[in-house]
């Protein structure tokens, strides 16, 4: 009887716990691309959904970097899209829009004066970038406006 009522509950756990795959694709299905996230990675490397769930959570963390992106909240944006690029999947959207990010990291830096941390940014941004020569070219100029400057302080 106890052994019954044991496998009654296990059988109820296991219903309720579903499959993460199956969770984490409605999620993501639906647009809610944490969930998606937390609900994939459950998928152990075993499991013959595996590698479909890394793409999903790629993919789900891109959406997350690209909203955040449009909301030029820039910090976010470079914390999923890196987790994107060091991922399986195509990637080159991500670094484009990790390079832009960096791009309006450094004109915002170059806003508020901060010559240094633009160079920095810009330093970050990838040959692979389509305005990549705009990039180079600021950067070029600040490294030309900071050598008089490092030259008068010797």
């Amino acid at each position: 009887m106890i052994r019954h009522a044991l496998t009654a509950a296990l059988i109820l756990l296991l219903c309720a716990c579903g499959d993460p795959y199956q969770q984490g694709q409605t999620a993501f299905e639906e647009g809610r691309w944490e969930e998606a996230i937390a609900r994939l990675e459950r998928v152990r490397v075993l499991d013959a959904n595996y590698q479909e769930a890394r793409r999903l959570i790629a993919r789900a963390n891109f959406q997350l970097g690209k909203e955040a992106y449009e909301r030029q909240e820039w910090s976010d944006a470079l914390q999923y899209l890196q987790r994107v690029s060091r991922s399986d999947v195509d990637t080159q959207a991500a670094r484009d829009l990790i390079s832009s990010a960096h791009f309006e990291q450094a004109q915002e830096a170059l806003e508020h004066g901060d010559q240094e941390e633009a160079v920095r940014l810009l330093s970050r941004v990838t040959r692979d970038w389509k305005r990549y020569a705009e990039a180079e070219s600021l950067l070029v100029k600040l490294r030309d406006e900071a050598a008089p400057i490092a030259e008068d302080a010797d």
